[in-house]
């Protein structure tokens, strides 16, 4: 269980360095499927923190300071999406966010840009609905990988994204500590993968200077597609 486990998690921060988000959304429905979904959504949390403030200190130079009214819509988001996790079923939340997801990552595979996307109104809007979906699955990376794919190149948009992960990730662990999703028993699984998820950042990142801009978009639409049609079914 822990090689396949390490594979998963592997994949997940390969992914996490090339583009700058999408970890989550590999570790939670895999692992899931072998483990308590509590325990597979702390390991996640930890992981988003550990991993992504890795990617910082290899990134930091390349984040563009727009974020930071965005982070506060993010964290709002992620106090009322853990609140979700504990007390509602989110099945239509999930439909509805699946299609939305689908929709915007079409025009993104064809290298097209929503001008108005673009709006910090927008970009707020997403960052409010990327931290409920953190809160609730720690997938907080599509609502703002729609919105910074309008905006960055990919350079830009991983540094920046990371960024607001890695802050919301110290959030969503407290705040899974208090509603006592994450445990000992999390801590010491995830020690256990750590050497996976190190080796997933190394080579993720050096994959990403490695495939051009074009590429990149289609890449992170593919990721957007995926997890949109994930959410539907």
């Amino acid at each position: 269980m822990i090689i396949i486990a390490s594979l998963v998690v592997f994949s997940a921060f390969l992914i996490r360095s090339m583009v700058g988000f999408a970890n989550s959304l590999i570790i939670v429905p895999v692992l899931s499927l072998f483990l308590n979904i509590n325990l597979v959504i702390g390991i996640a949390g930890l992981f988003s923190l550990i991993g992504g403030g890795i990617l910082y200190y290899k990134t930091k130079k390349q984040i563009k300071k727009e974020f930071i009214p965005i982070l506060i819509f993010v964290l709002i988001g992620t106090f009322i999406g853990t609140h979700f996790l504990v007390s509602y079923s989110t099945e239509l939340l999930e439909s509805v966010m699946g299609g939305v997801i689908i929709l915007f990552s079409i025009p993104i595979m064809l290298n097209k840009t929503f001008h108005r996307a673009k709006n910090k109104f927008y970009g707020c809007v997403a960052g409010f609905f990327s931290g409920i979906f953190g809160g609730m699955f720690t997938t907080d990376g599509p609502p703002l990988a729609i919105y910074f794919g309008n905006k960055l190149n990919k350079g830009s948009f991983r540094a920046t994204i990371n960024i607001i992960f890695v802050i919301n990730a110290i959030w969503i662990n407290i705040l899974y500590f208090l509603r006592g999703i994450t445990t000992i028993e999390t801590a010491k699984y995830a020690l256990f993968l750590l050497p996976a998820l190190i080796l997933g950042v190394y080579i993720g990142s050096k994959l990403h200077f490695k495939i051009n801009e074009i590429f990149f978009k289609r890449i992170l639409a593919g990721i957007l597609f995926l997890v949109g049609l994930s959410f539907i079914v």
